[in-house]
């Protein structure tokens, strides 16, 4: 057991140092880097830790193929993790081929190193397929949010969705997906813009699958990275009337768009929403 614990170690120092050096050469916030090696460690002692002992179990009256075998159940339960965690299982997949070698590895002198090399070799093959796997195959056990965000050109700020708002329109649709048109206002006493929209539909919930576009007045789109867009979360609150609001928060970006962006937004971003909702709940 204490040799899975140091594999488990050994995996979230690898993941997020490489996370560390690239903040570090891009000059970038090296606290995703610290962001990584906690989610990496979480994951690899609560999930990859007893998915290794399941390996170890179902594989050991095995002889020529035990290695194989326990490579591929790693990446199998690595992959699988895409039905909870969607596109976020590239990181579990990498680090299930990680925890299989390394693991591996330090039980190198109970096993063949022969062996160890040439199976490592076919479980990169097997990486490679799984990533693609994970990329290709959508999940088929959750529902999706499919939302198209019509935003004017532009903006840059927080965005408020609200849903279930009585006297309110219902989104159009294109195909599959609900159309969101984003409105763009600002508080009073602040010159930060925000952006907003109210609809009488209920929330959608499941795996984030929408789409951002600019918006010009000619009404022509322009879609919008993905790395410029933090989604902060949903929630809701009761009014003085006793009515419950229901929300989700977006954060936009132009100028800070990147991987850090993506999953950590930005504070003063997050503090606008907060005093916009504040002023709705007064209101």
């Amino acid at each position: 057991m204490i040799k899975k614990l140091l594999t488990a170690l050994y995996v979230s120092l690898l993941v997020s140092g490489f996370y560390l050096i690239a903040g570090l050469i891009m000059q970038d916030s090296i606290l995703f880097a610290a962001i990584v090696f906690v989610y990496t460690a979480i994951g690899t002692v609560i999930y990859g830790i007893p998915v290794s002992l399941l390996s170890d179990w179902l594989t050991k009256n095995m002889q020529d193929y035990r290695l194989l075998v326990a490579g591929l159940i790693h990446l199998f339960f690595g992959a699988a993790t895409v039905i909870f965690i969607d596109f976020l299982a590239y990181y579990a997949v990498f680090s299930a081929c990680l925890f299989f070698v390394i693991n591996e590895w330090l039980h190198r002198r109970e096993r063949s190193r022969k062996k160890l090399l040439g199976s490592s070799l076919v479980i990169v093959a097997f990486l490679a397929l799984a990533i693609f796997a994970v990329y290709k195959v959508p999940p088929l056990f959750q529902e999706k949010t499919n939302t198209i965000y019509l935003i004017p050109e532009g903006f840059e700020g927080p965005i408020i969705v609200f849903y279930s708002e009585p006297n309110q329109p219902k989104p159009e649709t294109e195909g599959a997906y609900k159309v969101v048109p984003v409105e763009v206002a600002k508080l009073k006493e602040d010159e930060d813009t925000y952006g907003f929209y109210k609809t009488s539909s209920p929330q959608s919930f499941g795996i984030l699958n929408n789409e951002y576009y600019y918006v010009d007045q000619a009404g022509e789109r322009t879609m919008i990275p993905h790395d410029c867009v933090h989604y902060d979360g949903v929630g809701s609150f009761n009014d003085s009337n006793g009515k419950t609001a229901n929300y989700e928060k977006l954060q936009l970006t132009k100028s800070m768009c990147g991987e850090n962006y993506f999953m950590q937004g930005n504070e003063r971003y997050r503090r606008l929403s907060d005093k916009v909702l504040e002023r709705m709940f007064e209101d």
